[in-house]
């Protein structure tokens, strides 16, 4: 079965072997950090669900500060490489686990009391079916994305290791961005979902207007900051030359990506708040074959652009997508 899933592995990726080493020895260390990532999703949501943006905040800095200082000393000053890096992220995320851990039982112990005492409404046939059918969009949305992402990444194998390598450094460009917007959208998962939970309509919309507000600022400050030093941040990223040149030809996908991309967060985060998961999941789902299709069409004439074109229609395809479907769902309301 494993010898099976490594030929459909390579298959897929067609990555070289170099490449398939690298991405194994990452793999084998880093899986071990599935159940901390696990129960951390939970935990972030827990407290997004109470208001608490605090919490994950300080969370995701302290993670990511010992992701980076760990993996600069194994890489650095035990020379482990690729390992030392998986080894960093391994570790950051226990760490972050157990902060998480540390902050639910100190904030949240007598919420957390009575909800055990009250545990009978956990079976509660009704409530059990609303949660399956809100997870069971979400994870069909979320498996939307990783076909994407695994295509995204399996086309850019099949043009050699410069193109893999200048796709994956100006995705780091796009996963940036997302760190604002995704605060934009935890906002709104929790805001939305009180006003709506409460009847609010109208605090509702005007919380709608805000965040989109707020959405505009950062796509606007991300934009001209990526085309004011986006050169200099892939030269600081890679001392590859071949890479640097090439990541030159595609940065004005770059530059456009915040601003067709700002909506979809947006969306994304006031869905989940009003648990319009399905429709969340209709809209991912049009946007990934159009992205499919949009990239088979063009790629024999522009390439590797060809991928980047398909990028940007998918998550503006998202954004518009969702604002029409928010339409319909505002005429049950209002």
């Amino acid at each position: 079965f494993m010898v099976e899933m490594e030929e459909a592995n390579n298959a897929i990726m067609n990555a070289t072997p170099d490449v398939r080493a690298h991405a194994y020895t990452y793999y084998n260390i880093c899986i071990w950090g599935a159940p901390a990532v696990l129960v951390q999703y939970s935990l972030t949501g827990w407290f997004l669900g109470m208001q608490n943006a605090k919490a994950p905040l300080c969370v995701s800095i302290v993670q990511n500060v010992v992701n980076v200082m760990v993996s600069f000393c194994f890489v650095y000053v035990f020379d482990m490489n690729i390992a030392g890096v998986a080894m960093g992220t391994l570790l950051a995320q226990y760490v972050g686990l157990l902060l998480s851990l540390y902050f639910c039982k100190s904030t949240y112990i007598k919420e957390q009391l009575e909800f055990v005492l009250n545990r009978v409404k956990l079976f509660d046939k009704s409530i059990l079916i609303r949660f399956f059918n809100v997870n069971k969009d979400i994870f069909l949305r979320t498996l939307c994305l990783v076909c994407v992402t695994l295509y995204f990444t399996s086309v850019g194998t099949r043009q050699g290791e410069v193109i893999l390598a200048v796709n994956a450094l100006l995705m780091q460009f796009f996963l940036l961005y997302s760190y604002f917007m995704d605060g934009v959208a935890f906002a709104g998962e929790a805001l939305t979902g009180r006003y709506l939970g409460a009847r609010k309509y109208t605090e509702l919309m005007q919380t709608l207007r805000a965040l989109f507000v707020w959405g505009v600022a950062f796509a606007s400050f991300t934009t001209f900051v990526y085309i004011g030093v986006g050169k200099l941040f892939v030269s600081l990223m890679t001392d590859q030359e071949s890479v640097v040149v090439a990541s030159n030809t595609y940065m004005p996908w770059v530059y456009v990506i915040p601003v067709v991309g700002m909506a979809a967060f947006i969306w994304d985060g006031v869905f989940i708040g009003i648990t319009a998961t399905r429709q969340m999941f209709m809209s991912m789902a049009l946007s990934m074959v159009l992205f499919f299709v949009v990239e088979a069409s063009f790629y024999e004439i522009m390439g590797n652009h060809a991928l980047w074109f398909a990028f940007v229609v998918y998550i503006s395809m998202r954004g518009i997508t969702q604002s029409l479907l928010f339409l319909q769902l505002k005429r049950k309301w209002l």
